[in-house]
């Protein structure tokens, strides 16, 4: 009899625990007047298109999933070791996002990109600019995970080549074509060794401030080297300005109480500030170089603290006008799209530096679009003073 009653009343247990959240859900809709969402899969055609939608609908409606969603997240974060769908947690903390692992490990879907459409791209962009008499520097920017994939498993070592296929294809055509590339991934790998100081933030997918300022050492070394431009008579100066900063992997969890755990990264920035007016550097309405990218050129730059990024510390090496036209995610077309919006830009131009994070050569949104350069006659006109290019 007692083995009776103590199983119904963890049947009733269990039914309870599945009925309440319905039922919560249902009290809440009814004090605000709303129809049930529960209810609301009757008022369509039963689609797969219009069942998916219902599905993501009830999640991001439930009370109790966003009560309980961000604890779980916590939990599975400092217990499990799990970081959600877009970050892996690595040994000793390091996070690394999951499209650079997959771009690292999976083969190519359907509809993604290809090394050749991105050469492709570069080839027509780089022969645009130069009947124009710009020249094109490409600059990838390797994935974090290309660079410490010892910090993404303790059985891998520090890389000795160019780890995906992808990107030494996408470089050796580039190279058969003659276009100018930097070839950071060969870069970082010797400072590896010669250094421990970090190329990458241990929380965040970009490049550290160490990193940042090797790249723009060689990408201005490189035009320099080529004679493409001598040093500009502009001086700046460097102000540290150190942050504290969750990184974006962390915050890409969408839980606060991780968040609220997690202990901001140290990072020593250094702001680039004009030597004869002591401000902060800011971009020129009519650059001499001209630099396209997505948020590996924003960080430091546009966030916190500012003015200290790729293109601020590109500026002081050159000495000259520098501007920037920055898309996250979107370098491989869409700073592209935006040039031709502004063709401004290229009235002065004798330089156009192209970043992009490695992942885009397959991953890049709206793909390796041939984007033509706008009309010449656009870009000579007058450039207004006061026009900004944020």
């Amino acid at each position: 009899m007692k083995t009776s009653s103590a199983n119904c009343f963890v049947i009733i247990f269990f039914l309870a625990i599945l009925a309440g959240p319905p039922l919560l859900q249902i009290v809440v809709e009814a004090q605000r007047g709303e129809w049930p969402a529960a209810l609301q899969v009757f008022k369509q055609r039963p689609t797969p298109e219009n069942l998916r939608a219902y599905e993501n609908s009830l999640q991001n409606a439930s009370v109790a999933a966003r009560s309980l969603r961000p604890k779980m997240q916590a939990l599975q974060f400092f217990m499990l070791r799990d970081a959600g769908e877009k970050a892996l947690v690595g040994p000793d903390g390091w996070l690394f996002y999951q499209p650079g692992i997959g771009y690292l490990t999976q083969r190519p879907r359907p509809g993604d990109s290809t090394a050749q459409e991105a050469a492709a791209a570069a080839i027509r962009f780089r022969d645009d600019l130069a009947a124009r008499g710009i020249h094109l520097i490409v600059t990838p920017a390797p994935n974090k995970e290309s660079v410490y994939p010892d910090k993404l498993s303790r059985c891998a070592a520090p890389p000795s080549d160019v780890l995906s296929k992808e990107t030494s294809s996408f470089l050796a055509q580039c190279q058969a074509a003659g276009i100018e590339v930097v070839d950071l991934f060969g870069l970082y790998r010797d400072t590896r060794k010669s250094s421990t100081e970090l190329l990458y933030l241990e929380q965040d997918s970009h490049w550290s401030p160490a990193g940042m300022e090797i790249a723009a050492n060689v990408v201005a070394g490189r035009v320099f080297q080529r004679g493409w431009l001598a040093p500009g008579t502009i001086s700046y100066d460097l102000h540290p300005a150190p942050i504290q900063e969750i990184g974006d992997l962390v915050r890409m969890i969408r839980s606060p109480e991780i968040e609220a755990r997690v202990v901001p990264q140290a990072i020593a920035a250094s702001q680039v500030v004009r030597r004869d007016t002591g401000a902060l550097f800011t971009d020129d309405p009519s650059p001499e170089v001209l630099v396209l990218g997505d948020s590996f050129l924003r960080i430091y730059e546009r966030d916190a603290p500012g003015s200290a990024g790729f293109v601020a510390h590109l500026a002081r090496k050159f000495g000259r006008p520098v501007a920037g036209i920055i898309n996250d995610g979107g370098a491989s077309t869409l700073v592209r799209q935006e040039l031709f919006r502004r063709p401004r830009l290229l009235a002065r131009a004798k330089v156009v530096v192209w970043e992009f994070v490695e992942r885009d050569i397959r991953l890049g949104t709206e793909g390796w679009q041939i984007v033509p350069l706008p009309p010449v006659k656009a870009a000579s006109e007058p450039v207004p003073r006061a026009e900004k290019t944020r």
